[in-house]
């Protein structure tokens, strides 16, 4: 990873306002350092507000370390800029973390979280349909 978060920042360098590096910096820094990496897809936005791939980042982050609501926020501003699989996956994601929990349901709530599945996997087929359809 070092490499990669080495090469991101000397483009930060040579570019300071050059969004895609901060996105990618964010990307490099996941796995080690998460508050780093949303401040880097953070200052992508600020500089690129309709960047998809910091947007979707950005909601996978916030997914991963359980932040729900922040990853619906970002997941409805990429919406706003494209329709793109990573939307659709991580709409899917977010879906089936959130319904997929092994509490114990009654038959209503059993039935809701159902349907919240099924619309996770309707969110997946989306993500292969755009992929394969690109407008």
């Amino acid at each position: 990873f070092q490499r990669s978060i080495d090469a991101f920042l000397q483009s930060i360098d040579a570019n300071p306002t050059f969004a895609t590096a901060w996105c990618g910096l964010g990307c490099a820094l996941m796995a080690t350092d998460p508050l780093l990496a949303q401040h880097a897809f953070c200052r992508a936005l600020q500089l690129d507000k309709s960047l998809p791939d910091a947007w979707a980042n950005l909601g996978l982050l916030y997914a991963e370390y359980g932040n729900g609501e922040a990853a619906v926020e970002a997941m409805d501003a990429l919406t706003q800029v494209a329709d793109s699989p990573l939307m659709w996956i991580g709409r899917g994601m977010l879906l089936e973390n959130k319904y997929s929990s092994p509490l114990t349901l009654n038959e209503a709530e059993a039935k809701s979280a159902e349907a919240k599945l099924c619309q996770a996997a309707d969110a997946y087929r989306a993500a292969l349909q755009v992929a394969q359809h690109p407008f």
